[in-house]
């Protein structure tokens, strides 16, 4: 039982990174963590794709900075469509945030900086194994201000029309997501469980026509809308909502 339940909270993880020195100390400073195993590495595109069909990893950590310039971007999709359920981090030293945002909106959970610390990596890799995007609170701003930007403003009355289809209990849990509560933080405040809040969040997403968290704080934050101060009975913590959202990677 305890050796099923141990398989069961493995996090399963392969590197796609060019440079050979780099995979062999990533591999051993995750693999000193517990619960996670590098069930590959590589620094071929096709290799990795091969891996990650193979392998079908909880999480792929993949090099922005491939070369040539965009090849991780390209290689993304690829790994997403034969990968199953693996979640794709993003590792780079890359400063440009146009790259940053590209990668995120083609399906990537998260990123991390190669300057950042090994906890910040630990963290992100927890975080997106868990269901969780895993973004830094310059980044979170710069995808909020980029998506505001392109989208053009919905109608009021198209905005006002979409809030109307929540239900009183999901607008709750969207005041609570826009003040960067977890799914689990949301479950112990309303006192309902994470797979209800999924559940809710499902609903969401479907009736708003949004795809993820991050895509929910944009909505809120471009169209200005005031859900009320949520009032569940577990004391009130006043955050940033964007900030918070950042600096936690709360996502779906």
């Amino acid at each position: 039982m305890l050796v099923l339940l141990a398989m069961s909270t493995l996090t399963r993880i392969l590197m796609v990174d060019s440079q050979t020195v780099v995979r062999a100390g990533l591999r051993l400073l995750i693999e000193s963590w517990r619960g996670m195993k590098i069930v590959g590495d590589t620094g071929d595109p096709s290799v990795a794709v091969a891996m990650a069909e193979g392998e079908k990893p909880d999480v792929i950590l993949l090099e922005l900075d491939l070369a040539p310039r965009g090849e991780a971007l390209d290689l993304l999709p690829k790994l997403l469509s034969v990968a199953g359920e693996s979640r794709i981090l993003i590792l780079t030293g890359e400063p440009d945030l146009e790259l940053h945002y590209h990668a995120i909106q083609m399906g990537a959970w998260g990123l991390v900086l190669k300057n950042q610390s090994a906890r910040e990596l630990h963290k992100a890799i927890l975080k997106v194994r868990a269901g969780e995007m895993s973004l830094g609170p310059t980044l979170t701003t710069s995808i909020i201000k980029k998506m505001s930007g392109v989208h053009a403003p919905n109608k009021v009355d198209e905005k006002t029309a979409k809030i109307a289809l929540l239900t009183k209990r999901e607008r709750e849990l969207v005041a609570l997501v826009a003040e960067g509560f977890s799914s689990r933080e949301i479950a112990k405040r309303l006192f309902i469980s994470e797979t209800t809040v999924r559940h809710h969040l499902t609903s969401i997403f479907s009736k708003l026509r949004l795809a993820n968290r991050l895509e929910l704080i944009v909505f809120l934050f471009r169209h200005k809308v005031d859900l009320g101060p949520s009032k569940p009975p577990a004391p009130s913590i006043s955050v940033d909502a964007i900030n918070q959202e950042g600096r936690r990677g709360r996502a779906s």
